[in-house]
């Protein structure tokens, strides 16, 4: 009875904040000119449920906003995982799907400096999905990779490690996330320049819970150099952009034993836009592993995630962000995430 009363509010929840998106959505839409969309790396991070937690961040643009300049953007990611994993000391269990939001604000300020806020709610719940996912598998030829075996609509994560549990988490729960702080600082471009390069920077806060993975219980600082290159073409224009950096995560709570404390990451992406209103990107982000003694890939292995999807103005100001995402890296990100955005300029 306690599990079906949980699983309805988090529904119940779900359902609000779907409404509160909608309404945000039509607030948005203003009338007026739309220019050529910008093409910018996705709103995105890696929504396995072992590395959502920790501090790794979406890189953001290589132009920060202009002094005087703010914005604001709403995202969610429903990302659906299904892994199994076992060997003579440890076992892992990864199944289920998470339903993140994102409330992420940003102020331009003057000297080329910006900063921002990112404010997270996540939820974990059964796969909803799982029947979609199986029959695009089936459709495509690809492999299940055991999901036929396992019932579909289930949440269990568990990790064991010589016969001592590490993680178990079987009820559906939701929660707020991890706040996190940004910055950035244009160094290269100006904002009609077709070059631009950024210094940015987060700083992770643990406001979440560990025990139910709306957190990790690190305080995780990551700083990173992006840039970008845009070119125009006969149709449309081209741009070509990509981040490096590292990231420093002090002691957590989730697996704190085989927690690494530095962890490299980056990306490369293009993008093309033939016409104004529209966009179209592909993109992977990697980053070493966030754990380390495991002989699986899921925790000790570098993950690696494919990125596609786009933008379409809806006005002057306004930007809508869709996209989705596989693991190239296989069990280091999600099977798919599927992925939405709405922002806006003021």
């Amino acid at each position: 009875m306690k599990r079906r009363s949980v699983s309805s509010r988090l529904y119940e929840e779900l359902g609000s904040i779907g409404r509160f998106l909608l309404l945000l959505f039509l607030f948005l839409i203003v009338p007026g000119k739309i220019p050529a969309v910008e093409i910018t790396p996705f709103q995105l991070r890696n929504q396995n449920p072992l590395i959502r937690i920790f501090g790794l961040p979406a890189v953001g643009d290589a132009k920060v906003l202009g002094p005087g300049t703010y914005s604001a953007g709403l995202y969610f990611d429903l990302a659906n995982s299904y892994t199994t994993s076992t060997s003579s000391t440890e076992s892992l269990l990864l199944d289920g799907e998470s339903y993140s939001f994102d409330l992420i604000l940003k102020a331009g300020l003057p000297a080329g400096f910006e900063l921002g806020i990112d404010l997270p709610w996540l939820a974990y719940g059964g796969g909803t999905v799982d029947g979609f996912i199986e029959s695009w598998h089936r459709f495509l030829g690809l492999p299940q990779g055991g999901r036929l075996q396992a019932p579909n609509n289930r949440l269990r994560y568990q990790y064991a490690r010589d016969g001592v549990p590490r993680l178990d988490i079987r009820d559906h729960h939701a929660g707020l996330g991890d706040l996190m702080l940004t910055g950035g600082w244009q160094f290269l471009g100006e904002s009609k320049s077709p070059q631009a390069a950024a210094l940015r920077v987060s700083i992770k806060i643990p406001t979440g819970d560990s025990a139910l993975l709306t957190g990790s219980g690190s305080t995780d600082l990551s700083l990173w150099l992006i840039g970008r290159s845009d070119h125009q073409l006969a149709l449309g224009h081209a741009t070509l952009y990509g981040a490096v950096g590292g990231m420093y995560l002090s002691p957590g709570d989730v697996l704190r034993e085989q927690q690494n404390s530095w962890v490299a990451f980056g990306n490369v992406g293009a993008g093309w836009s033939p016409w104004e209103i529209i966009s179209f990107n592909l993109q992977i982000d990697a980053s070493t592993p966030l754990y380390h003694g495991s002989s699986f890939s899921t925790l000790s292995g570098t993950t690696c995630g494919l990125l596609m999807g786009g933008n379409l103005a809806l006005g002057e100001k306004t930007v809508l962000e869709l996209g989705v995402s596989e693991d190239l890296a296989v069990s280091t990100w999600p099977d798919v995430t599927f992925h939405a955005g709405i922002a806006h300029r003021f």
